[in-house]
């Protein structure tokens, strides 16, 4: 009596069977294998890019000029200078006192401070974003009011910087710092000197920060009224003050 069982033509067949299945299914595997890390790189580009792209909205949304930086300006301040020595001259008259005297005196030989710089500043190197600073009421910075009985926030400087990465040509990390001193002196030291600083992205390959703004230019034959300016759109890279140029 014969035994059921598979005949050695029948193993050979489901052996070759199988085999086209694994190579299939092993193929698959690998595209799958291949195509992971190109997604997560992608991903990770997008998330990074987002990540900038909010951050920015938040400080520029918020850039604005101290009421300091048209105080400081040489009109306002040679006004100023004009108004405190009329006042000192009225005060020599009003008072004859040795000590409201010398008060005045020592108000007139004041030092004008010196003029607020770079509210906004930009510079660009090798045609990327070099470093970006400006001062805006949107920091990250908050404080507590009793008075108001929430965090509020404060007007802060801002500065961006681009540093290549260390060991990897080519590739940059774009860095943020925060400080509630105003001036841009302060804030551009590095080290201990300077204040905290953060990575915001790193394995940046580039960054740039276009500019568009109007030059307006008078008509000749009429004043310098809204209707007689014609305004020609200009695109520039960095944002520096004229007369730092």
């Amino acid at each position: 009596m014969n035994k059921p069982g598979f005949t050695l033509i029948e193993l050979l067949i489901a052996t070759f069977i199988a085999s086209i299945l694994g190579v299939l299914l092993f193929s698959a595997l690998y595209q799958v294998n291949r195509f992971v890390p190109v997604v997560d790189n992608t991903t990770g580009i997008y998330e990074k890019a987002a990540l900038i792209n909010a951050q920015f909205e938040r400080d520029l949304s918020g850039v604005t000029a101290p009421n300091e930086f048209y105080y400081r300006q040489p009109e306002a301040e040679k006004k100023k200078k004009d108004e405190e020595k009329k006042k000192a001259e009225a005060e020599k008259k009003e008072k004859e006192s040795a000590d409201t005297k010398a008060t005045a005196d020592e108000e007139g030989e004041k030092k004008p401070k010196k003029p607020f710089e770079k509210v906004f500043y930009s510079t660009n190197k090798e045609g990327l974003l070099n470093q970006l600073s400006f001062i805006t009421t949107n920091p990250l910075q908050v404080y507590w009011s009793a008075k108001s009985g929430s965090a509020k926030p404060r007007i802060a400087r801002v500065l961006y910087l681009l540093k290549e990465d260390k060991g990897t040509p080519k590739s940059y990390s774009l860095v943020r710092r925060e400080s509630s001193n105003l001036e841009f002196d302060p804030i551009a030291k590095g080290g201990k000197e300077g204040p905290q600083e953060y990575i915001l992205a790193d394995g940046i390959k580039s960054l740039t920060a276009e500019y568009t703004y109007y030059v307006l230019e008078k008509n000749e034959k009429k004043e310098a009224t809204s209707e007689s300016k014609k305004k020609e759109v200009k695109k520039t890279l960095e944002w520096i003050p004229q007369d730092k140029k």
